[in-house]
């Protein structure tokens, strides 16, 4: 499973990245993006199961994001 969290908190990307290896599963994959851009870019390079973002980030916040990827019919994320 591949998971992508989207915060702009280093400690919060940290803590739940320790949270899933630890507590969930620790053979997932775990990317990490600072804000919406930097997801949208991880998005068109990894096949992602799960999205973990924050609302509130830097330059696009999570409901811009989600708008955007919701809008694409070939993905089939679970936001």
């Amino acid at each position: 499973m591949n998971i992508l969290i989207t915060e702009d908190a280093q400690e919060t990307r940290e803590s739940l990245f320790m949270i899933i290896k630890a507590k969930v599963d620790e053979r997932y994959e775990i990317t990490e993006a600072k804000n919406g851009i930097e997801a949208l870019e991880v998005v068109k390079k990894f096949q992602l199961d799960i999205i973990l973002t924050d609302i509130m980030m830097p330059e696009m916040d999570g409901f811009e994001l989600i708008k955007i990827l919701k809008s694409n019919k070939k993905q089939s994320i679970f936001l």
